[in-house]
């Protein structure tokens, strides 16, 4: 993981890169969002799961264009606690966490 707070990942034989910008507000009560970077346009998969390794939320399923985008995620419902984002590209991926406090 970067020290910027961006997670990078990129396939050493593509050009395809995914950049999973830290969720803010972290820690956060009711609402996380999480900036997701594409280095050119692919299909995502991006998943929130528990510290159980248990899907809690799917952010993006399929085809997105190149570019930033804005993912949100309604928290109100979570469990106190670490959560992992992670998003999966055809041919990369990265992982960002954040903590829902009450």
């Amino acid at each position: 993981m970067a020290s910027s707070g961006v997670a990078k990942a990129a396939a050493s034989e593509a050009s395809e890169q995914v950049e999973l910008g830290t969720p803010h507000p972290n820690p956060t009560t009711n609402a996380v969002t999480v900036p997701l970077t594409l280095s050119e346009a692919t299909e995502v998969y991006v998943a929130v799961y528990d510290v159980l390794g248990r899907l809690v939320a799917t952010l993006a399923d399929g085809h997105r264009v190149s570019g930033t985008h804005a993912l949100s995620l309604d928290t109100a419902t979570l469990a106190p606690g670490l959560y992992v984002v992670r998003v999966t590209g055809l041919l990369s991926a990265a992982t960002q966490t954040f903590t829902v406090v009450r």
